[in-house]
């Protein structure tokens, strides 16, 4: 055999009996009471059945205390196992998804300064206009959703006099229990990613650190946004506030209805208000929420 033909017969005898880099590895549902005899009866059953390993996903219906000892003993022993049949664990950093609240325990170690203020639209009946927040912007709504006349300086008992319908920007913190019952965080704010680092990463990391970059080889972090309330939705904190102001010279509330797509712009926002907003929650997000792809 000469050496050109090596590379070929590795590959065909890896293809043949691929290690576990190059096997599927499922979202292993942890949606129960985290038995450690089951916990290694699936993983051995995986690895039966040809998979290189398992991302441990906590997910609704996990009855065992996301993050407690119970549940790091149930992950010591999936450990454990994988090791066993040659196999990867994945961490996934979260309780359900989007990542961030870890479970509420983001808040629940932070503080409700981890949830933060957004600011939300919504269209409301002038004769009756019903929103739960502190109002920013008020507009007469007009066919095909453009805005008309500004409301905002106007008596809310005086709306119903000057339309049928308008659009209200509002500011409030949410409190939706959306995320597995729990309200999900402010990812603009760098305490935020400091509590749930504390709270998740490095509790794993006090446990397991000795095997990650090898048995345990990757993080799954799932869909973490700013979007806390829905795409009519923006963080509204000071510390957004304060860059905006910084990058574009304007006051983000002036500019909310031209930012957000259901406010009355048709997804038509003047590009460089755009470009304003999505730099500065950019600026925000880069040293904090991306601390943990890097």
């Amino acid at each position: 055999m000469d050496d050109s033909t090596v590379p070929r017969q590795r590959m065909r005898e890896t293809f043949a009996d691929p290690g576990p880099e190059f096997r599927p590895a499922p979202f292993w549902s942890w949606n129960s009471i985290m038995d450690e005899g089951e916990v290694r009866r699936q993983v051995a059953d995986f690895a039966e059945h040809g998979f290189g390993g398992a991302f441990a996903h906590a997910r609704q219906g996990l009855v065992t205390a996301y993050l407690s000892e119970d549940f790091f003993r149930a992950w010591a022993a999936a450990l454990d196992e994988s090791k066993k049949h040659g196999a990867f664990l994945y961490m996934y950093d979260e309780n359900c998804w989007p990542s961030g609240f870890a479970g509420g325990l983001t808040v629940e170690a932070g503080g409700e300064e981890m949830i933060g203020d957004i600011a939300k639209t919504r269209f409301v009946d002038a004769g009756d206009p019903q929103f739960g927040g502190e109002l920013i912007f008020a507009a007469r709504c007009e066919e095909d959703f453009v805005l008309g006349e500004n409301l905002t300086d106007v008596p809310l008992e005086e709306w119903g006099d000057r339309a049928k319908r308008v659009m209200v920007i509002y500011r409030l913190r949410p409190y939706s229990g959306g995320c597995g019952g729990f309200s999900y965080v402010d990812l603009t704010n760098r305490k935020t990613t400091d509590t749930f680092l504390k709270v998740t990463y490095e509790e794993y990391y006090k446990r397991f650190g000795a095997d990650f970059g090898d048995v345990i080889p990757a993080v799954f972090s799932d869909e973490a946004n700013i979007h806390s309330e829905g795409l009519n939705t923006v963080p509204y904190n000071p510390h957004v506030i304060a860059k905006y102001r910084e990058i574009s010279g304007f006051e983000l509330k002036d500019c909310i209805p031209a930012d957000l797509p259901s406010a009355g712009s048709g997804g038509k926002a003047p590009p460089r208000l755009l470009s304003h907003a999505s730099h500065s929650l950019d600026r925000e997000l880069r040293p904090s929420r991306r601390r943990l792809v890097r």
